[in-house]
């Protein structure tokens, strides 16, 4: 079962780098430059995702939306990896559920710049993201 996962994981990313849609962005209606940085940062790139934030957030080669350049910038200020606990209901009579550790990888904290993009209402108001 835990050979598994990665295998799943990886598959997940795959299928969501294929559909086109990542954050409600269509893959499709982005530039070439652009599109590239869709792919990095809906496969969980955080650099990617916080370079992304500031071209929605700066109007640049897309049109200018606060709520997306947000969304992309608490995406990219959340830590990830490390190991996450998952809960496995019980399967058959008799038997009880129990609580299964997978790991994800060394833990890597949110990038402090995108912290400091939401945190900067010059790049983008908060009422601006509210607003669309």
């Amino acid at each position: 079962m835990t050979r598994a996962l990665p295998t799943l994981l990886v598959f997940a990313i795959a299928l969501t780098a294929c559909s086109g849609r990542y954050m409600g962005i269509d893959r499709a209606t982005l530039p070439s430059d652009l599109a590239l940085l869709h792919d990095r940062a809906s496969a969980g790139d955080q650099q990617a995702q916080y370079e992304l934030g500031l071209q929605y957030a700066a109007g640049v080669q897309v049109p200018r939306n606060c709520e997306t350049a947000r969304s992309l910038w608490r995406s990219a200020s959340t830590p990830t990896g490390g190991t996450m606990w998952i809960y496995s209901p019980p399967v058959g009579n008799g038997t009880t559920g129990r609580v299964i550790p997978i790991n994800n990888g060394s833990p890597r904290p949110g990038m402090d710049v995108a912290r400091e993009a939401l945190a900067n209402p010059a790049l983008c108001p908060e009422s601006e993201a509210i607003q669309r």
